[in-house]
């Protein structure tokens, strides 16, 4: 069992960096982000089990999110909680670790990036949720109306790419000292 770990580690490892160098050349080739971010993200996770990620998120990842989770967000959660009844978590991150995390927060839906599947085996990307594109997808799936009368949490590094003013009416940003700033 052992060995079986460490070789899964070394070439988990190895898988990673090839994604990075692979990916980053074809984004210095064609300056095109999203295609990169597909890219990396395929040659990292082509082949794995959905069953196995899954496992993997709740034993290590809802662990080290729960620790690490800013007590200030997670008042801001449960304060928008209450006066919203749809909550939903927008974000890049891939859905297995993300719809899990959003369901232990409280979240109704989870707007994550997507995987196609053959079997229980991820063979690509869906449906990127990278920066705005996350909004777009919220946008059509709820419809203007839903987002316009909905908060939105975002951080320093978000806001500039993701012009959230445009869908949402209620901003809340999380600046670098861990503050919480009203947009609009």
């Amino acid at each position: 069992m052992k060995s079986y770990l460490l070789t899964h580690s070394i070439f988990g490892v190895i898988r990673y960096h090839l994604s990075r160098l692979v990916s980053g050349l074809l984004n210095k080739l064609t300056k095109n982000e999203i295609i990169s971010r597909r890219l990396f993200l395929t040659i990292c996770t082509f082949g794995l089990k959905r069953s196995s990620l899954l496992e993997y998120t709740v034993k290590y990842w809802l662990k080290f999110t729960r620790n690490y989770m800013n007590n200030i967000v997670l008042d801001l959660i449960t304060k928008i909680r209450n006066n919203y009844n749809l909550l939903i978590l927008l974000t890049s991150c891939i859905e297995i670790p993300a719809c899990q995390i959003a369901r232990s927060l409280g979240f109704n839906r989870c707007e994550a990036t997507r995987f196609k599947y053959l079997g229980d085996s991820i063979i690509g990307i869906s449906e990127d949720t990278h920066a705005s594109l996350k909004l777009h997808i919220a946008r059509n799936k709820y419809g203007a109306n839903v987002l316009k009368n909905s908060a939105y949490i975002v951080d320093l590094s978000s806001a500039h790419i993701e012009h959230p003013h445009k869908f949402f009416s209620k901003i809340y940003l999380i600046t670098r000292n861990n503050k919480v700033k009203i947009l609009i």
